[in-house]
């Protein structure tokens, strides 16, 4: 995620790299329209307390009972103002995470993967008496992958890892649990460490991490 300090002093610059990677570069306006309230709405509440502060200081020192409504008409309009600084802050940082990362300028534009320039070669390429397959082809052909069930999971280009039948299903992360005949799936914590009977309709799957908007900000990269 692109630092908002950054986003400011290259504002056009962000912009460009946006539009070249298909991304809509109208968010970095709003970016900054939003980063403008939002540093209003922190100077204005800020003003209001020193304000605040002085009477109080004031009051602390003369007793002045007549200063009390205006304490209190202060009191109430800092709390107002940090509020919607908050709030904008908040629409502040769901912006910035919608905002993509530049790229270096040696990287070449292009709209699909055919657009990739090869830099170079190294190594000998070996040869080989028939048509090498993909890993993707090879890791489903070996049990190691199931793209299909995936797919009908969590869309295109997801998998699932594929464990032999032991019995039981190691601690180590989350897991999805086939039982056979069961017609029910477990997710997660409920099938971690849970021990099935070995039976050969026994199948182990581990689904890989998906982030969303619920991860961190500082693990989000576009």
């Amino acid at each position: 995620m692109l630092g908002l300090d950054y986003i400011r002093k290259n504002a056009d610059h962000v912009r460009e790299c946006a539009q070249h990677k298909g991304e809509n570069p109208a968010v970095v306006d709003e970016v900054l329209r939003v980063d403008e309230a939002w540093r209003a709405a922190q100077t204005e509440a800020e003003s209001r307390r020193e304000q605040q502060n002085r009477l109080s200081k004031e009051f602390g020192k003369t007793r002045d009972e007549a200063l009390l409504p205006s304490m209190r008409e202060l009191a109430a309009s800092v709390k107002e103002r940090m509020a919607a600084a908050d709030e904008l802050k908040g629409e502040l940082d769901r912006l910035l995470l919608l905002v993509p990362n530049v790229y270096d300028p040696s990287v070449p534009l292009g709209e699909t993967e055919d657009d990739n320039v090869v830099i170079r070669h190294w190594g000998d390429k070996p040869q080989f008496a028939f048509e090498p397959r993909p890993h993707h082809e090879l890791a489903v052909a070996l049990g190691m992958l199931d793209l299909e069930r995936a797919a009908r999971v969590s869309g295109a280009r997801f998998a699932f890892r594929e464990y032999a039948n032991e019995g039981a299903i190691a601690n180590d992360g989350d897991h999805t649990c086939l039982r056979p005949n069961a017609g029910v799936v477990d997710i997660d914590q409920r099938c971690i460490g849970r021990r099935w009977p070995q039976h050969p309709a026994v199948q182990h799957l581990r689904q890989f991490e998906i982030m969303n908007e619920t991860w961190p900000a500082e693990n989000l990269v576009r």
